[in-house]
């Protein structure tokens, strides 16, 4: 497999410990590791860091590291995202709220979704462009970074759920791939 899964945690919150210790065995790289937090662009800022050195083909999983779970074999992660015959698979955001608040809120990547920024894969080449050009808008929100950003990439949103799946329970939000 040509695929590596990472997350950024500074420290053990939420769900972090079933994400690392879940019951497929997937590996988890762990970015930020007990540093201390500057904000929501310290993520992409800990990616691009990671990344920029590798493969241009590897594909690079990135899952948030305190709301979300595995909930299948990831061994079929490669095969499903390149069924999707794209650089970059981001997450569908659900409409928790009117669509017209979250689209002025967060903007639309491609018109009529909203991307998450807490589920998303794509080959490195591809998502350290990405990641380059979010930390460069000037916004504090990573999730409307990565809408604007997303724009001029070869990308697809996942809105079938078939490798992500957001949901939101009550007052809770849980990522699920």
């Amino acid at each position: 497999m040509n695929y590596e899964i990472i997350t950024v945690a500074t420290h053990n919150e939420g769900m972090f410990n079933e994400l690392i210790n879940n019951k497929y065995n997937a590996k988890i790289k762990i970015l930020g590791w007990k540093q201390k937090w500057s904000g929501l662009k310290m993520k992409f800022e800990l990616i691009y860091d990671y990344i920029k050195n590798k493969n241009d083909n590897t594909i690079v999983i990135f899952l948030d590291g305190f709301d979300t779970l595995i909930n299948k074999d990831v061994s079929r992660l490669e095969k499903d995202f390149k069924e999707f015959n794209t650089r970059i698979v981001v997450s569908y955001h659900p409409e928790t709220i009117q669509k017209i608040i979250l689209e002025k809120v967060f903007t639309s990547c491609d018109g009529k979704n909203i991307a998450n920024s807490g589920l998303y894969m794509g080959y490195a080449k591809d998502l350290n462009i990405m990641c380059k050009k979010m930390l460069s808008i000037k916004t504090k929100d990573d999730q409307r970074s990565m809408n604007i950003a997303l724009k001029d990439l070869d990308f697809k949103v996942d809105e079938n759920n078939i490798i992500f799946k957001n949901y939101y329970l009550r007052k809770e939000k849980s990522d699920r791939i």
